[in-house]
């Protein structure tokens, strides 16, 4: 459980004992909180097995949180407000946590120069990869070319297959999760709408 300070390991431990909680297998981690906090599936960090079958951290840069983009100018990057979003909005202090959260677990840890949102990213767990649009967008706006993106992903984790599929809704964050889940190897959870809903047609597509 990742928390600010020594002050709230306290605080967590009686509320999850007052809760009834098992506290045996927990282990809290300090480190800076920022707005995105809750939203771990996007900042944090994803888990890969070396060629030796040995588990480590890979932290992807995470600064400009999750974009907001819109289907007709899919270069055009918001924030969750509305505002135009550029490499220098802000820098998360989640980008700051990865390090300090691995460290903390015990498990070794490599951070990653380019954007790889776990929101956006499914894998087979062997050599395929799975993005929206939107996560080139952001690799794009850091002066990353598409060629460069694919290769240094292939280098960091193994996986020479990557899919990159176009956004799906009007307006968002445009990330593959909001769309389909992937249940086990041979079944996808995917969004469908009605066949009168205006956006029937572009999600069969998919």
């Amino acid at each position: 459980m990742c928390v600010p300070n020594k002050e709230e390991i306290e605080i967590a431990k009686y509320y999850l004992s007052k809760w009834g909680g098992n506290l045996k297998n927990l282990i809290f981690c300090i480190a800076p909180q920022g707005f995105d906090t809750p939203w771990v599936r996007d900042w944090g960090m994803h888990p890969i097995f070396d060629e030796n079958g040995k588990l480590f951290l890979a932290g992807a840069e995470y600064k400009m949180s999750t974009p907001f983009v819109s289907i007709n100018k899919p270069e055009i990057m918001f924030d969750c407000e509305h505002n135009l979003l550029t490499t220098n909005s802000y820098e998360q202090k989640e980008d700051q946590s990865q390090e300090l959260i691995a460290k903390q677990i015990g498990l070794p840890f490599m951070k990653l120069p380019y954007a790889l949102t776990g929101g956006n990213l499914m894998s087979d767990g062997f050599n395929k990869l799975m993005s929206m649009h939107i996560l080139q967008t952001e690799n794009r706006a850091k002066g990353i070319s598409d060629e460069e993106f694919f290769s240094m992903v292939a280098r960091d984790t193994g996986m020479n297959e990557y899919y990159i599929f176009s956004n799906f809704a009007d307006y968002g964050l445009q990330h593959i999760d909001c769309y389909l889940k992937i249940i086990d190897e041979e079944t996808l959870l995917v969004s469908r709408t009605p066949k009168e809903h205006y956006l029937y047609e572009r999600y069969e597509k998919f």
